[in-house]
């Protein structure tokens, strides 16, 4: 811009000292501007870099502030990086000014907005919700006035009225989500802002659509709408249900009945009342084939331009999220919308305030979403899908069922007889091949194998990768073939009939898909020019039957990700979950996303542990990596589990560990006239609904058992945590992470580890006591909580009141 915002001089002042004193690298300010002078009067270091960058910490501007950095090499010209910042914080009505060292010279990328001042929260009235002759008390089951719940909603009002980023850990049975919903519906209801809900478990997303914020809708003096926002491959695409069927009596007899089964489901349920279109709504079965070829996809859509819009599932609820007061979500999709916002696509409308339960996921969540897998039998399925499904534009184009002019369809139909299906058989044998030199390189029994440019086998390395360039190859050769069929396309006449523009569209989606896997697949072929940041891994998929590989990768560090992706578009950032601190301090969870300026706030949990749980650690017990661990100790467990008067849950590190201890119990239980379930017997819901009917069964359990599960009464009255949680050291990203710690010099066991599983321990403790009137005993089978010094890391972070005895429970104490 050609007018410069004025720093005033004592701004400027501090600056220039700033960057002097940073070695003239990068510094980012923030800078208070007076709209009424027209200057900037003051400023405060938010950030320090290097000469080439600095991160931009910008969730605590407020609107009408300005985020100032300079410029060490004088070019005020913004970078593509300057550019992505300055739109974000524009439509946060947040400046963005470039400066050079000397802060002589200033250039306006974007100008403050002078926005009004938004309403704060009144605290009083908000909590008055929450005590005694509350709205509520007649609403809610059990209603109590809680200080331990006043105190978390006290702490989120001054985040949302203070524009800040706080983590709060709130123990079980404080009540949290009432703490922040109504606050964010308060805050909604007065400055007409949208406010997002990020949870982690569907359990968690259901409790606030159907119970929590129902109940707030009946109590509040004023009306909201809240919604549970899907992606989009969760609808059903009508254009493309209805090509299908147009085309059914070319289609395969069973297949057919399918699709006329679902069709009339849906019209059926219009009939009925509302029906969104997703797949969780059918009440039968939709094949997988069946649904990945009718599902809504975005480089697939029509937009605007599609004939079936106005009965679009997909865009109904798109239309409804945006009329939406609160949107409830899960960490993933928040996540992959603020990626797709690059694009500008994503379905989540601005906002700027933002919570998220079930932090202690978001690390997990972002190492995920952060990398860019390759698996060969994905891209096979795409490229069958091109040649051969009924929906394929090419296929339509090849079957004459798309009016074309004669040469151009002439041309199209050469180059898919004499080069697109040539070169995909090709690719696909290519890629089986591939396939095949992957596994060479999976040691037998291995469930991952890290790459790295230190432990691979050369020549086994070398096979693999001379098969994937020729896969890439090829890819490149098709997708040049595909433009010079959407360039035909573009040319031909016909394309401007309404009906015929979706295959040109249809194409172009095609091709996009086909570019996103050879840059996938190049990527992970060329892993060694990218280890500084990523690590990369074989890992064989559970998925099918037979032996398959993914190439997986992931960021190291999701800090800058998520201040790239997530932060930079906030101005209230509340973190909540249980389990977020160590001994009560937060270093860890906060180094790990890159939150250090961050507040932080823990509330302990109102039960009375000290009666209502008893905590036992025998020390006279094997190791748990001893071979004779399981034998040894079956004996005494099965005794502990027979005399509990209500069920059980046991909570394993590992599969192969829960099947040697289900074989062991066995012979136990035969007589014993309760239920001995397993993990993976049957679905999540349908194990745990056993659990809580049967009242006395013992249930065995992985990783996702740790979490996520309310069973209250005596339906859940023991715990058993077999093995402290550590994580595998050897699986890639941990190893990744911790050589990178012990690089920088640091401790990687203190750091990463031990942290990291007394957060997963803290979590598996609190699947036993989930109301005031539970009792319980837990009972921990690694040696190591009482045996080793870093044992009372794990002791000093379970809720207060709690002791341990080193002993087995005597028959008297149970």
């Amino acid at each position: 811009m050609e007018k410069d915002i004025i720093l005033s001089s004592r701004a400027a002042e501090r600056m220039r000292k700033n960057i002097d004193s940073s070695g003239d690298n990068e510094v980012f300010f923030q800078g208070e501007y007076d709209f009424e002078r027209e200057e900037v009067v003051d400023v405060r270091v938010v950030a320090r870099g290097n000469r080439q960058m600095a991160p931009a910490i910008t969730s605590s501007i407020q609107p009408g502030d300005c985020v100032i950095h300079n410029h060490p090499s004088g070019d005020l010209r913004p970078s593509a990086a300057d550019i992505r910042i300055a739109s974000r914080l524009g439509s946060r009505g947040v400046g963005f000014i470039i400066v050079d060292n000397s802060v002589e010279k200033a250039y306006t990328v974007v100008e403050p907005e002078a926005v009004g001042r938004r309403e704060e929260l009144p605290e009083e009235e908000i909590a008055s919700f929450l005590q005694e002759e509350s709205p509520l008390e007649g609403v809610l089951d059990n209603f109590s006035e809680r200080e331990e719940q006043l105190q978390v909603l006290r702490r989120v009002i001054a985040a949302f009225n203070d524009n800040e980023s706080v983590l709060i850990e709130a123990g079980t049975g404080i009540g949290k989500s009432f703490a922040y919903l109504l606050p964010a519906l308060y805050w909604n209801d007065l400055n007409e802002e949208v406010v997002v809900i990020s949870t982690n478990t569907i359990n968690l997303q259901q409790q606030l659509m159907e119970k929590d914020l129902v109940k707030l809708r009946s109590a509040l003096n004023f009306d909201f709408k809240a919604s549970l926002v899907k992606g989009r491959n969760n609808y059903i695409c009508m254009r493309k249900l209805k090509n299908v069927l147009s085309r059914g009596e070319e289609d395969d007899g069973d297949e057919s009945d399918e699709l006329y089964r679902i069709a009339e489901y849906i019209d059926q349920q219009h009939r009925q009342g509302e029906f969104s279109g997703s797949y969780s709504e059918f009440d039968f079965a939709v094949p997988s084939h069946v649904w990945q070829e009718l599902r809504s996809e975005s480089d697939l859509c029509l937009g605007g331009n599609c004939p079936h819009l106005q009965k679009c599932f997909f865009q109904q609820a798109r239309e409804k999220v945006h009329r939406s007061d609160v949107l409830v979500v899960n960490h993933h999709l928040l996540l992959s919308d603020m990626i797709l916002k690059e694009e500008s696509a994503g379905i989540l409308p601005e906002f700027d305030r933002l919570i998220i339960d079930e932090a202690h996921n978001l690390p997990q969540a972002a190492h995920n979403i952060s990398g860019s897998e390759f698996f060969p039998p994905a891209a096979l399925k795409l490229l069958n899908r091109l040649r051969s499904s009924r929906n394929s534009p090419l296929v339509r184009i090849r079957n004459l069922e798309v009016n074309l002019e004669r040469s151009i369809k002439d041309e199209i139909i050469s180059i898919l007889d004499a080069d697109i299906w040539p070169l995909s058989r090709r690719l696909e044998e290519a890629l089986k091949d591939y396939s095949q030199d992957l596994k060479e390189l999976m040691p037998a029994g291995e469930h991952s194998l890290r790459m790295t440019s230190e432990n691979s086998d050369l020549v086994a390395e070398r096979a693999w990768q001379n098969q994937g360039e020729t896969a890439l190859n090829l890819f490149q050769q098709i997708q040049h073939k595909m433009e010079r069929i959407k360039d035909l396309l573009a040319e031909d006449g016909n394309m401007r009939a309404e009906s015929e523009d979706t295959i040109l569209r249809e194409v172009a989606g095609f091709a996009e898909r086909l570019n996103k896997l050879a840059a996938a697949l190049r990527l992970n072929l060329n892993y060694e020019l990218h280890e500084d940041d990523y690590v990369f891994w074989l890992e064989r998929d559970r998925s099918l039957n037979g032996f398959q590989l993914r190439q997986q990768n992931a960021r190291i560090e999701v800090d800058e990700f998520l201040q790239e992706v997530l932060y930079s578009r906030t101005a209230s950032l509340i973190m909540t979950s249980a389990t977020l601190a160590v001994r009560d301090d937060f270093s860890y969870f906060k180094k790990r996303l890159g939150l250090e300026a961050s507040g932080h706030f823990k509330v302990s949990s109102p039960f009375d542990y000290a009666s209502q749980v008893s905590i036992f650690a025998p020390e006279d017990i094997p190791g748990v990596s001893d071979d004779d661990f399981i034998d040894e100790i079956s004996p005494d467990l099965a005794r502990f589990l027979r005399s509990s008067p209500g069920g059980a849950l046991l909570l394993f590190t590992s599969y192969k560990m829960l099947h040697e201890t289900r074989e062991s119990l066995k012979p136990y239980f035969r007589q014993e006239d309760r239920q001995l379930l397993v993990q993976g017997q049957a679905s999540r819901r349908q194990v745990l609904s056993r659990l809580r009917s049967s009242g006395r069964a013992v249930l065995l359990g992985t990783s996702s058992f740790w979490e996520g599960i309310d069973v209250q009464g005596e339906a859940l009255s023991s715990l058993v945590i077999m093995r402290l949680p550590f994580a595998v050291p050897t699986a890639p990203l941990v190893a990744a992470r911790q050589e990178r710690i012990e690089e920088r010099g640091g401790n990687s066991f203190l750091e990463e580890a031990l942290p990291g599983a007394v957060l997963r321990f803290k979590q598996g403790f609190g699947r036993l006591i989930r109301s005031g009137d539970d009792r319980g005993r837990v009972l921990i089978l690694d040696r190591r909580l009482v045996s080793r010094r870093y044992g009372k890391y794990f002791i000093d972070s379970l809720p207060d009141g709690c002791k341990v005895r080193r002993e087995w429970p005597s028959q008297k104490s149970d």
